[in-house]
């Protein structure tokens, strides 16, 4: 987990009464899916490091808007409910990275 090998995979969000893809929703991987997503978790919480999995699920998020969706397409991205413990520095460090991404807030 410290060394940050992580990507999200973007599964489509489907309006079904529009028949379009609304959004993505980003669900964190391992780089080369050596580690089972549940496993992975069960890790962060066991160890104390579910704060800082949670921060790089993040990162990881807006770079799979930056690189793979356009702009005006949404991305959804899951947070930990445990982890934010101050909402206002959750939402500051996501800003960050948005910002560092030159992704549209709204997106």
């Amino acid at each position: 987990m410290q060394d940050g090998s992580f990507k999200a995979h973007l599964q489509p969000i489907v309006d079904m009464k529009e028949n379009r893809v609304f959004g993505y929703e980003s669900l964190l991987r391992t780089e080369n899916q050596i580690v089972a997503p549940g496993k992975l978790f069960e890790y962060a919480q066991s160890s104390g490091m579910q704060s800082m999995l949670d921060q790089k699920a993040r990162r990881a998020a807006v770079k799979a808007k930056s690189d793979f969706l356009l702009p005006g397409q949404k991305i959804f991205i899951n947070f930990l409910p445990s982890t934010i413990y101050v909402p206002e520095f959750c939402l500051q460090h996501t800003f960050q990275i948005v910002e560092e991404f030159n992704i549209d807030p709204s997106s």
